[in-house]
């Protein structure tokens, strides 16, 4: 087992100024690459302090720009990597395997990735993807829905890992935004970082809103109050029920 990986993993888990609960995957949109990284940093770079894995599927031409922000980060990546802490894939090794996406193949990668991790003595496994492979013209990629939902149906003793789809909003129209959020999936930056990622409602595209998992119900208490960070408190409203603010 590998030493200093060996707590409960229990610990609380914070993403854009937002404690994640039971339900731990999360699509999170962004208007741009500095929101994303603005906010996904603090969350992985916590990982990798907690001596948690780290498993990342990046756009292929972005590897590099990628790992700089990561070093830039404080992250020592190449110990990482060497340790096991750390695996970087391109989406053409993953999603886009053999040139098509294949749900039940990319759901049992997730699967492996996790049982890995738990074998190898890390605690947690933190999996952030990104998303724009499901743009591309190849064979399959009209099964997102169907995976963002697969994801929520892995093995319940992985089900404590954190799953991430980083969307980038300058590249999705709003008709697949829609049918992901009909999902439940949102994510957003903390109300005292405004600038930070956001995500977008059904009723107030392009306006940022609010965060919660995948399949989430909208009576759970992990279901947190919706803000427009630039409206006034008594404008702000719900979105599944009453929940601690942002």
């Amino acid at each position: 087992e590998r030493k200093g990986c060996s707590g409960p993993g229990d610990e609380p888990i914070r993403l854009a100024g937002s404690v994640l609960n039971k339900q731990r995957h999360v699509c999170a949109f962004f208007h741009s690459r500095e929101e994303e990284y603005r906010v996904m940093l603090p969350f992985i770079k916590d990982g990798f302090d907690r001596g948690e894995k780290a498993f990342q599927i990046v756009e292929p031409r972005f590897r590099e720009e990628h790992l700089e922000r990561l070093k830039t980060s404080g992250i020592d990546v190449t110990s990482a990597e060497q340790s096991g802490q750390f695996e970087l894939s391109d989406w053409d090794d993953t999603y886009l395997k053999d040139g098509h996406f294949d749900t039940e193949r990319l759901l049992s990668l997730v699967n492996e990735v996790m049982e890995n991790g738990s074998a190898q003595g890390f605690p947690l496994t933190r999996l952030v993807g990104h998303m724009e492979w499901s743009l591309e013209d190849r064979p399959g990629v009209d099964e997102l829905l169907i995976y963002e939902s697969g994801l929520n149906n892995i093995a319940p003793e992985y089900k404590k890992n954190p799953l991430i789809c980083v969307y980038d909003l300058s590249k999705f129209g709003g008709d697949i935004v829609v049918d992901v959020l009909l999902g439940g999936a949102l994510a957003r930056g903390a109300d005292d970082e405004p600038a930070h990622g956001r995500a977008l409602g059904l009723d107030d595209l392009p306006q940022p809103v609010a965060f919660r998992g995948v399949g989430e119900p909208a009576r759970d208490a992990d279901v947190l109050r919706a803000r427009h960070v630039d409206e006034e408190p008594s404008r702000q409203r719900h979105v599944g029920g009453d929940a601690g603010a942002l």
